[in-house]
């Protein structure tokens, strides 16, 4: 996987508009073998992702993610 998505639902289900682009944010990288860990959400609503990658020759590195 080199990209991933979060997607935000309302209480009825439909996806949230006011997050990301109409309900859904993308990784804006394209990095190699990128797998997500751990999800959380925030008391505000944003949701943080955690996870690690991989570049080409280079040993795999922690890296996370803010999406409000």
């Amino acid at each position: 996987v080199r990209r991933f998505a979060v997607l935000r639902y309302l209480p009825n289900g439909l996806l949230d508009p006011s997050f990301g682009q109409n309900g859904v944010a993308v990784s804006s990288t394209f990095w190699y073998d990128a797998l997500v860990n751990d999800i959380a959400v925030l008391p505000d609503g944003k949701i943080v992702v955690a996870g690690n990658y991989r570049i080409p020759d280079v040993p795999y590195f922690a890296h996370d993610m803010l999406f409000s």
